[in-house]
């Protein structure tokens, strides 16, 4: 076990005390707590792929408005333009 395993294992520990009891019964309970610490653990340890991925991601919502944006307006001028030679 590492220390994100670890950490992730204590924070949800500590979340577990002062959440109010639920109506569950305990082995539900324990499949439930077993599958998040597996997908705790999991996304601690994203691979470099799952990084480029995420910069892609951002970097595609900075560029996607402008670019649309940039469209739009040649396609305008290009319109106008068009009406314009003609009258």
């Amino acid at each position: 076990m590492n220390d994100n395993e670890r950490s992730a294992g204590d924070a949800i520990d500590l979340l577990a005390r002062e959440l109010p009891g639920l109506d569950v019964d305990p082995l539900t309970a324990a499949a439930i707590r077993a599958r998040a610490r597996a997908e705790l653990a999991r996304g601690a340890s994203r691979g470099r792929l799952a990084r480029v991925r995420g910069a892609a991601r951002r970097g595609y919502r900075r560029v996607e408005l402008p670019v649309a944006s940039a469209l739009a307006v040649a396609y305008l001028a290009w319109a106008v333009q068009t009406i314009l030679m003609v009258h």
